[in-house]
């Protein structure tokens, strides 16, 4: 009989810490980030959004949910129907770009409420498509890491 190759229970090594608990999180970011005017913080899907918002409504700072700055679904599917298939997991290719997911006149909006921020510094958020100018982040460095 050929012994099975897959591994049952699969793991990556890292170096540094995990945080458990949202109030553990919350006091380790405060800390990391004290002087970050503005934060940035991408959640996995299945993340209990709702605990995460409650919990770093602690912190006194704003929380502007990205989902908000999206376009309503119609017109998201609108945009997505010519590359969208009969066969659930198989579409076409899109040229589609991130921007274009989301309302600009929304995104301008919140850029008003981080420049308000609680800190009083005047954080931004990247100049929009219609502002005539690209952002990204640069090579090598990455957001959230402590």
């Amino acid at each position: 009989m050929r012994k099975s190759n897959y591994d049952k229970q699969p793991s990556t090594h890292i170096d540094g810490k995990a945080v458990i608990g949202w109030d553990n999180i919350v006091q380790t970011l405060s800390k990391a980030w004290a002087d970050e005017p503005v934060w940035a913080i991408d959640l996995y899907p299945g993340t209990y959004e709702e605990d995460f918002i409650n919990a770093f409504a602690k912190t006194g700072r704003k929380i502007i949910n990205t989902r908000d700055l999206m376009r309503p679904e119609e017109e998201i599917r609108q945009l997505t129907e010519r590359f969208m298939t009969d066969d659930v997991l198989f579409g076409y290719m899109s040229n589609i770009r991130l921007h274009e997911y989301f309302d600009n006149s929304k995104l301008i909006n919140s850029k008003f409420k981080i420049e308000e921020g609680p800190l009083g510094d005047s954080a931004t958020l990247p100049p929009t498509r219609s502002e005539g100018a690209r952002h990204r982040q640069p090579r090598g460095q990455s957001l959230g890491a402590i």
